[in-house]
């Protein structure tokens, strides 16, 4: 009486990371006559990588937050990748800076101004204004450069280190405060003025502060190096 029996055969392949990798799957089945004789047939081949079964078995890393940080390009660069890789402002610095200009502004519409600042005042601020649009524009630029967040809630990929950032750790902060005082002159308003140091305690305690622990706790030996450097304003 013929008989059939069916033979399973399977290859595995493990990755370097240790994942196992089901290559392929092949049928060898047997058929045995009565008088002894056998008769063996194949029944698919061995694949190539199964890329639907790797993709199941494999794990996904980047949607678990698992990816370390890695170093491109200058040593002073190293991306950085997962859900935690933005800072967390206690204030967001245009409300920092901008909030006390506001305030003294209108202190002004409602007081006056006790002194007179004279005319001096405008071309020292237009001065201020301009060097807030170049300065600020050129540390945008090597934020879009290096594809790095910059707002709320974005990763920081890069520590960046170059043009405005070789004279200040906090180019942009140093930028939008020159901003105020520029705008403060051409108002003018006195109150605004006497609230300046307002800002910078706000800037340092709402922004700069919680933005030097999320790099130090971030990048590390590099960053402390940096930091040891180049001065927190100029």
């Amino acid at each position: 009486m013929p008989t059939s029996v069916a033979l399973l055969a399977t290859r595995r392949h493990t990755d370097q990371d240790g994942t196992v990798v089901l290559l392929g799957v092949a049928t060898r089945r047997v058929h045995r006559t009565s008088g002894g004789s056998q008769r063996t047939t194949n029944k698919g081949a061995v694949d190539e990588r199964n890329r639907d079964f790797r993709a199941a078995v494999r794990p996904d890393h980047r949607s678990a937050g698992l990816l370390p940080v890695t170093s491109e390009g200058s040593d002073n660069e190293r991306m950085v990748h997962g859900s935690k890789g933005a800072v967390a402002f206690r204030l967001w610095p245009p409300v920092a800076i901008g909030g006390p200009l506001v305030a003294g502004w209108l202190a002004t519409l409602l007081w006056g101004d006790p002194v007179d600042l004279g005319e001096w005042r405008v071309p020292l601020g237009w001065v201020l204004v301009l060097l807030f649009v170049g300065w600020n524009g050129w540390s945008l630029w090597l934020f879009r450069r290096h594809d790095t967040g910059l707002l709320p809630g974005q990763a920081t990929h890069a520590m960046i280190e170059e043009g405005p950032y070789r004279l200040s750790r906090n180019p942009l902060y140093v930028g939008m405060l020159g901003l105020y005082l520029g705008l403060a002159l051409l108002a003018p308003t006195f109150w605004a003025l006497l609230l300046f140091p307002a800002a910078v305690l706000l800037v340092l305690w709402g922004a700069i502060r919680p933005e030097e622990r999320f790099l130090h706790e971030r990048f590390g030996g590099p960053y402390d190096d940096y930091a040891r450097r180049v001065r927190r304003w100029l």
